[in-house]
C-alpha cells in the first residue's frame, strides 16, 4: 500500500514537472502546431505543496493546492483546498483518520521577494471514539 502510494505521488509530482517543460516554438511549428507565447502579466496563479512522511509505523499523506487572483500587482486574493490522511500503527488500538478542509487568504507583497499573508482556515478533522468499558 505505502508503495503504490509513493508511486502516485512520484507520478503526479512528474507529470506537473513535465506540464512545466516547454519546447522551442521551431519544433512546434514544423509539426504544424500553432503556439502562443506564455502570458507574462496574467492575473491567475496556482501552487500548493504535497507532504508525505513514512516513519516508525507512521504514515502521512497531505495535498494543498491553491489558486489566486492578482487584483492589484501588490494585493491578491485566493483560496486552497485540502486533504490529509493520517495513519499511525503503534497507538493500542491504531489510529486512522482523513482530515479535509480549505482556506480564504490575502497577500500584500512588500517587495517582490516578500509578502504579507492572511489565512482564514477550516479544517475538518475526523476523530475517532473507543469503547474502553469491554
Amino acid at each position: 500500500m505505502k508503495n503504490l502510494l509513493l508511486v502516485i505521488i512520484i507520478g503526479v509530482s512528474s507529470l506537473s514537472l513535465a506540464n512545466g517543460i516547454n519546447t522551442s516554438s521551431e519544433e512546434n511549428n514544423s509539426a504544424g502546431n500553432t503556439v502562443s507565447p506564455p502570458v507574462a502579466d496574467s492575473r491567475w496563479y496556482y501552487g500548493g505543496n504535497v507532504g508525505f512522511s513514512f516513519w516508525n509505523n507512521y504514515t502521512y499523506l497531505g495535498i494543498y493546492p491553491l489558486v489566486g487572483y492578482k487584483i492589484t500587482p501588490q494585493f491578491s486574493v485566493g483560496g486552497k483546498i485540502g486533504y490529509s490522511y493520517i495513519n499511525y500503527k503503534d497507538a493500542n488500538p491504531s489510529y486512522d483518520t482523513h482530515n479535509y478542509g480549505g482556506s480564504i487568504f490575502t497577500r500584500y507583497r512588500i517587495i517582490p521577494q516578500i509578502y504579507l499573508h492572511g489565512e482564514f482556515v477550516y479544517f475538518s478533522y475526523e476523530r475517532q471514539t473507543f469503547n474502553l468499558a469491554n
